[in-house]
């Protein structure tokens, strides 16, 4: 079994009514947690941003939301982390002064991680993509009660022999 590496991750929230304080997990950043990459041997630590694809959950909220600017958001977050390295905090201070309204990131969440990109995989499915429910057929009223009604006719064996 790997060894599991210890992580922080935080959410990237799009707040639609800072009064409100409603908001919808838009991404995640992960990265190794300080006390990992102190300890450990290996090269730089590894940080991963990661938005969501489907706007529609921001929609619901912010029907008049500017996805173009979010989607937007994502690359100028990998390219700041790519000039300050792992450290988060100029990224943090970036969102805070220019998004702080609509744009926040959570407190830090520590995890554990056999590898960084199942990982992002796992907290992009728990906390941010949208659960797909499998759809479930509802029959009432009508429809229901002619499926019923052809299926006994059909067990008595005289659905053919009707005029339909």
């Amino acid at each position: 079994m790997a060894e599991r590496r210890q992580c922080e991750f935080f959410l990237v929230r799009y707040v639609s009514d800072p009064v409100k304080n409603e908001f919808v997990n838009i991404g995640v950043l992960l990265r190794e947690s300080a006390a990992a990459t102190a300890t450990a041997k290996a090269g730089p630590a590894e940080t991963l941003v990661r938005f969501t694809r489907d706007w529609g959950r921001v929609r619901c909220v912010d029907p008049e939301a500017d996805t173009a600017m979010l989607e937007g958001l994502e690359s100028e977050v990998r390219r700041r982390l790519a000039e300050h390295g792992p450290e988060v905090q100029p990224v943090m201070s970036v969102l805070e002064d220019s998004f702080s309204t609509q744009v926040q990131l959570s407190a830090a969440r520590a995890c554990l991680a056999e590898s960084m990109a199942s990982e992002m995989e796992l907290l992009m499915k728990i906390y941010v993509e949208q659960r797909k429910r499998p759809a479930v057929e509802r029959r009432s009223g009508r429809v229901a009660i002619h499926r019923e009604m052809r299926t006994q006719f059909e067990r008595a064996g005289v659905w053919d022999l009707m005029r339909k």
